[in-house]
């Protein structure tokens, strides 16, 4: 079955796309739902919640399995493991929680933040997250361990949007108009550019073979760029309000 998320305030509502139908409402969380990431094997979400906790929810059924709760303030951001039995959440509370999926389970804080952490993403082999903060840092952290690998510092905004090349050697970040580009493995900055767009950028992306990027401001033209140079490649005008984030096209 094709299902769409949206949150709807303390809800989620999920959709059959093929035909518009509503198929279920996920209902208990108790402050607006903040993010959600649907597991690869299409049967279970994870939701954060401003009201400090995650929920994995069985979506046949719409069942809420359990909260998983230990932040002590908003979660703004959750991401999975590419196999799904980790998730890996982002708080006000300045840390990154692991967690076990399948029993529920607080595995480890990750801290290092000096801000709340807003965004979080995985790498495509799931041993590494990122996170963005309200420092205007990035983090790179070892999901097994726990432990901090790398700070990257260099914008002066906050950041919008991450994508993780499907490689896992670089990390690509939006803050206003500018775009930075990192290796993970080196730990050091390798472009940092301004794309040119009159409104901040919504959400940045990776193609698939991991050369090239997309720009998509609030709203106007979106712009593609060839990751290894930087270099503009295309212009295509669409005017729209860009809602959704993906990790790769």
């Amino acid at each position: 079955m094709l299902l769409f998320f949206a949150k709807y305030g303390n809800h989620l509502k999920m959709w059959d796309i093929r035909n518009g139908i509503e198929q279920i409402t996920l209902s208990g969380h108790t402050g607006p739902i903040s993010a959600a990431v649907l597991k690869p094997d299409g049967m279970r979400v994870v939701s954060a919640s401003k009201d400090n906790t995650l929920g994995v929810w069985d979506i046949i059924s719409g069942k809420l399995l359990y909260f998983l709760s230990g932040h002590t303030g908003p979660v703004n951001s959750v991401a999975l493991t590419p196999d799904g039995i980790l998730a890996v959440s982002a708080s006000d509370d300045h840390t990154l929680r692991v967690w076990d999926v399948v029993t529920g389970k607080s595995l480890r804080i990750l801290s290092g933040h000096a801000g709340p952490v807003g965004l979080v993403t995985t790498a495509m082999d799931g041993t590494l997250a990122v996170s963005t903060s309200d420092d205007q840092t990035l983090g790179v952290w070892d999901i097994q361990t726990g432990k901090l690998i790398h700070i990257f510092s260099g914008h002066t905004s906050p950041i919008s949007s991450l994508a993780v090349t499907p490689d896992g050697t670089r990390v690509v970040s939006a803050s206003k108009e500018m775009i930075g580009v990192w290796d993970l493995v080196a730990g050091k900055l390798l472009f940092m550019f301004s794309t040119g767009h009159p409104l901040p950028i919504k959400s940045v992306l990776v193609t698939l073979d991991g050369t090239r990027m997309i720009s998509v401001p609030q709203q106007g033209v979106m712009k593609v760029w060839d990751l290894t140079s930087c270099q503009e490649l295309i212009l295509q005008p669409l005017n729209f309000h860009a809602l959704f984030q993906e990790r790769y096209l």
